[in-house]
């Protein structure tokens, strides 16, 4: 599969399975390095959290969500063969991301009291900052990466060969001018489309 995209010239024909596999495996590479720097991060976060000395009720939720959310992670690596199109990794991801978000937001607040002060160094310890910087540069890459193919696969389209691909050409339409959380999710919509063929 990899080997349809070693090389990408402008002379490069892209048929429409050739995208289906890229689209495929490029979104399915892409949410696995996502958990898998998502799991770099929480184990350092636990690592912070048990090193509190005292250890309140609300230090020990964030240990016990901490620690479900590392073990789905470590079942869903075990489970390779899964479609990221599973319930289980589907909660996963929202997990993770609802996580950093309720951390990200407990980082920036204002709030003196002692049991924020105290995660807030925790989360500065975990370097969570460092996590988003990585997640930023993943998203940035990929997008340039599918940009790139699914140019590509259209370049050589002529307008009848295009009325061939109507939901395709309208989705591609819309990713030509889309932000690029716009662009992600019309790189989902694909996956889940080109997955659901393959697979039917």
């Amino acid at each position: 599969m990899e080997n349809d995209f070693v090389i990408i010239t402008e002379r490069t024909a892209i048929s429409l399975d050739q995208l289906m596999n890229f689209t495929i495996t490029l979104y399915e590479a892409h949410c696995y390095t996502q958990v898998q720097l998502s799991r770099d991060f929480i184990t350092k976060l636990l690592k912070e959290l048990y090193a509190v000395p005292e250890k309140t009720e609300y230090i020990q939720r964030q240990i016990v969500r901490a620690t479900k959310i590392l073990e789905t992670i470590e079942k869903s690596n075990a489970n390779e063969s899964k479609s990221w199109l599973d319930d289980e990794r589907l909660a996963l991801l929202n997990g993770t991301t609802q996580l950093f978000v309720d951390l990200n937001a407990l980082a920036k607040s204002n709030d003196t009291a002692s049991e924020t002060v105290i995660m807030k160094k925790v989360v500065d310890n975990a370097e969570l900052q460092v996590l988003f910087n990585h997640v930023d540069e993943l998203v940035k890459t990929t997008e340039r990466n599918y940009s790139a193919v699914l140019c590509q696969f259209f370049r050589f389209l002529g307008d009848e060969e295009r009325k061939s691909f109507p939901i395709i050409t309208n989705l591609y339409d819309e990713y030509q001018t889309a932000s690029l959380e716009g662009k992600f999710k019309i790189i989902l919509k694909l996956y889940e489309m080109f997955n659901h063929y393959k697979n039917k």
